[in-house]
């Protein structure tokens, strides 16, 4: 078993979120994936200062944040901030491209600008694909580190996570989700209104409404446990 560490540039939301603030990490907890481009992220950012990440998130098109939750470190005088993001992340997404080459990621962090990653993979020949695809893709391959392992180590729980959170939705839960966020009713401004989206549901805004509440809850609670 190979455990590999590397540098490359951030894309998608990452890098959004770390042009919009002045941080001193943000980390790639967790990734939960929906359908094609369609991502949940669970995000810790440290920083200095104090943000209202609300507002940052309303002007980082095809993002929803869903959750924030924000402690501070007196001793490091650092503010941390759990975020929970609905996100629409276009190929080359750092996870598609490690999945597609059977690399199991360790660690996503991106700091001083760029992503440094640490992932397993089981044969040299996996970790020349991902080298050539990430330089390929995302412009810069540098490698960090190269050493031998006995297991995968502690990884991003992507698969166990995913199943729990499609779990705790209902396929009606997900179809609401899904045609709000299609129709823009997370956008801001909002492009469509619960009423219309209710009406492509084929369902009153009430109900919309309840269906949106419940989704976001149990989004909430299998993240959070």
């Amino acid at each position: 078993m190979l455990r590999i560490g590397f540098k490359t540039q951030p894309t998608g939301t990452l890098k959004r979120l770390n042009q919009a603030i002045d941080s001193k990490s943000i980390t790639l907890d967790d990734a939960f994936f929906v359908e094609e481009g369609k991502w949940f992220l669970s995000l810790t950012v440290s920083t200095d200062g104090v943000y209202d990440f609300n507002e940052i998130f309303q002007n980082i098109q095809g993002t929803v944040l869903f959750h924030q939750h924000q402690a501070s470190d007196k001793v490091t005088n650092t503010n941390r901030t759990q975020l929970m993001v609905f996100s629409l992340e276009p190929y080359p997404f750092i996870l598609n491209l490690l999945l597609r080459n059977k690399a199991i990621p360790n660690k996503i962090i991106l700091k001083d600008q760029l992503l440094h990653v640490v992932v397993s993979v089981d044969v040299w020949d996996n970790f020349q694909r991902l080298g050539e695809e990430v330089e390929d893709k995302l412009g810069n391959f540098e490698l960090l580190e190269v050493t031998q392992e006995t297991d995968f180590g502690t990884t991003l729980n992507t698969a166990q996570r995913m199943s729990s959170i499609l779990s705790e939705l209902t396929d009606k839960q997900v179809e609401a989700l899904e045609t709000a966020y299609e129709m823009g009713y997370f956008d801001s401004p909002r492009k469509a209104t619960a009423s219309e989206v209710g009406e492509k549901l084929e369902v009153a805004q009430s109900t919309f409404s309840q269906r949106l509440r419940d989704a976001e809850h149990a989004l909430l609670k299998a993240v959070l446990e």
